[in-house]
This record gives structure tokens, sequence and C-alpha cells, in this order.
């Protein structure tokens, strides 16, 4: 079923081995939060230090659509922004996209 989308989203590595015990039940766990990534700061000229652009999956789904998860990645002095896309289109059915972006602040 090429519609079909896991549930998982994701798992977090809470520490370098596997034997050490987790003291703070709370770390590692996904929650909301009212973050947001400073739109306006990626919008700005800063000279860009790496950017690259990787496909690294893509299927034609028996030329009945497009299946694409691509990532793309740019580092600055200051951060790095990283997108993850899938993309998903079967002719007459369904057509989405999901976006995980990450953004991260080196000061």
């Amino acid at each position: 079923d090429w519609t079909f989308t896991s549930a998982y989203t994701g798992s977090i590595k809470v520490s370098s081995s596997e034997d050490t015990p987790i003291k703070n039940p709370l770390f590692g766990v996904p929650v909301r939060t009212t973050e947001k990534i400073d739109v306006e700061r990626l919008k700005r000229q800063d000279p860009i230090k790496l950017f690259s652009e990787m496909v690294l999956f893509e299927d034609e789904l028996g030329d009945n659509g497009e299946s694409q998860l691509s990532v793309k990645l740019r580092v600055m002095d200051e951060y790095f922004y990283c997108l993850v896309r899938h993309f998903l289109r079967v002719d007459g059915v369904i057509f989405r996209i999901y976006d995980t972006r990450i953004f991260h602040d080196f000061s």
C-alpha cells in the first residue's frame, strides 16, 4: 500500500551506553513547547559555510505517482538548519508532504 504512513514518530537516544540508567524519567521524552524556529534569522544573508542536498530515496510507484525522501542541510557560523522532506503523490489518490525541520544555535 503506497499510502501507508507509520505512526512511529522517532526515537530519542538517552545515553551513550545502553546500561546507563535514566535518572530523570522525563529526559528524552518529547514534549510540546512554545519554542519556534527563528525564521527571520534564516532569511538573513549570513555566509553559508556548508550546504548539501541529497535524495535518500525516490520511486515512481510503478508509474502511478512519486515518492521521495530528501534532506537539505545549511550550516552558518552561528547555527545549522536541516530540512527532511517526504513527498508522496499517488495519482488520483493522495498528495502528501511531511517536513521535519531541525535548527540548532551554536551560541
